[in-house]
């Protein structure tokens, strides 16, 4: 389904410590909704529904900082190449979704 191919997308981006299950999703998150409502431009383009995702990694004090750094330093272009692979691995269509942004916050701890 969607939230695992998302889960292994976040995953893999951010390292080979990193397990899908180790990643939490907030669908339609406040600071998501915020940006998307910010960059209002975006939803005008857009002709399909919109939904902000907000994610948290749980890793290990040591490797915290690495692996947001990590996930700090991608974009909207990483994040879909990897999202359409794990699509298709869970049998959804890749071209039904696409990736209009993405900014991934330092470690706020």
């Amino acid at each position: 389904d969607f939230a695992k191919a998302l889960k292994e997308t976040i995953a893999t981006l951010a390292g080979e410590n990193v397990e899908a299950a180790m990643v939490e999703l907030i669908i339609n998150c406040a600071n998501a909704m915020r940006r998307m409502l910010a960059e209002n431009h975006l939803r005008r383009l857009q002709m399909s529904p919109t939904v902000g995702v907000c994610f948290e990694v749980r890793v290990a004090e040591g490797e915290a900082e690495e692996v947001c750094q990590t996930l700090s330093g991608l974009g909207a272009d990483n994040v879909g190449s990897v999202l359409s692979d794990e699509l298709e691995q869970v049998g959804i269509d890749p071209s039904a979704v696409s990736v209009v942004g993405y900014d991934a916050e330092p470690n706020p701890r």
